[in-house]
């Protein structure tokens, strides 16, 4: 209440307080906002949606219990629907630039799926295209990608994934893969523009016996990492940060460099490594990670996960590591006396490969440790 337009220096009514005519206007941060418009077999849908897809591999909206990250974007979408399939189109606005500039930035998406509930099938492919001019709109980092890159073209980033899952008695089964291609509009120091390549695969099986107390889920998956040495191309392909595979991998940045060459998402440049949690994400890895769960009652449940990991990329800057991430076990609680509140504790050790020495750098590697607890209330 009482915030006036005042700047340092007024020059007019829209900057100065005795003249003003209105108030000074406030910001409120809103991560999802959205009108559905529902008919029988279609809907509109307009404002920032959460957008996930398959496995929650690329495209993650962040609605479990402990994510922590979420996926979003201002679209027009128009669903068809033709009994289990379903299209959807998309026209998403990244960002809005000046009025008078070409430096928007576009997002152009084609979600198609297919569920059937009888038969316990779901199919999808998730398209999208990103556009962006190189007058303004392409801002993309420089110094990570390419060092010496100039920003000369467009940005014209694809990403192609694909989805299929199937539920039985006592086993489901899902895999999604993801691909990208590209050009990110940066000019290297040899004179040609970057391009985007890469991949990744993530698999998961689960096993559910009907009157067992027993459960077990196999996650298994691959995706590729960036070669410093092919700088006209960018090879790195990185999962959401919400997809979970291990306690301490994957989440918080470990060991003395880019280990899985995560800097692009955040989560393993050196100024976040010391004060952050949680902000890494799977790349340039092969990983397989078994979890056993044993329901002890009702409400009290024992989960054990072990996971190992292959690094996919060992060349980085100055040296090339061995290529064993190592070996972790986690073990876990849940306590989940109502439907809507669980709480949670965490413990898990980390016994690192040679990877984390960093080959002729000689960095120091030692068993790491962490223990954790977490509480959600859902309503």
């Amino acid at each position: 209440m009482g915030q006036g337009p005042h700047s340092a220096t007024p020059t007019n009514a829209s900057n100065s307080n005795v003249l003003s005519r209105n108030q000074k206007a406030d910001t409120l941060q809103v991560s999802s906002l959205y009108l559905s418009w529902i008919q029988e077999f279609s809907a509109v849908m307009a404002g920032r949606m959460p957008v996930h897809f398959g496995l929650g591999m690329t495209h993650n909206s962040g609605s479990g219990e402990f994510d922590h990250w979420l996926d979003t974007k201002d679209v027009l979408a128009y669903k068809i629907v033709f009994g289990n399939l379903f299209l959807m189109p998309m026209l998403g606005k990244v960002n809005e630039g000046d009025i008078d500039k070409e430096d928007d930035v576009n997002d152009y998406i084609l979600h198609f799926q297919y569920d059937n509930k009888e038969s316990k099938l779901s199919m999808g492919v998730f398209y999208e295209a990103r556009v962006a001019s190189a007058g303004g709109g392409n801002d993309v980092p420089v110094n990570v990608t390419t060092p010496n890159g100039t920003i000369t073209d467009g940005w014209e980033g694809k990403q192609l994934n694909i989805f299929v899952a199937r539920e039985f008695e006592q086993l489901d089964f899902g895999m999604e893969a993801g691909f990208q291609s590209g050009s990110t509009g940066l000019k290297t120091a040899s004179g040609s523009v970057m391009s985007l390549q890469g991949f990744g695969i993530a698999t998961e099986l689960k096993w559910h016996p009907t009157n067992s107390k027993w459960k077990a889920l196999l996650k298994a998956g691959i995706a590729t990492g960036d070669d410093p040495d092919t700088q006209d191309k960018y090879e790195g392909y990185i999962f959401n940060r919400n997809y979970e595979v291990a306690t301490l991998l994957f989440n918080h940045p470990m060991g003395s460099f880019d280990i899985f060459k995560t800097s692009l998402a955040g989560g393993s440049s050196a100024t976040r490594r010391s004060d952050a949690a949680d902000v890494d994400a799977v790349s340039n890895v092969m990983y397989i990670s078994p979890d056993f769960t044993y329901q002890m009652s009702d409400t009290f449940a024992v989960d054990t996960r072990f996971t190992y990991a292959t690094l996919q990329n060992s060349n980085y800057s100055g040296f090339n590591a061995d290529k064993n991430v190592g070996f972790e076990w986690d073990l876990g609680t849940s306590y989940r006396p109502h439907e809507h509140f669980i709480l949670g504790f965490d413990f898990a050790v980390l016994f690192p490969g040679s990877a984390f020495a960093g080959g002729s750098s000689g960095f120091q590697k030692e068993t790491a440790y962490g223990f954790g607890s977490k509480a959600a209330v859902s309503f």
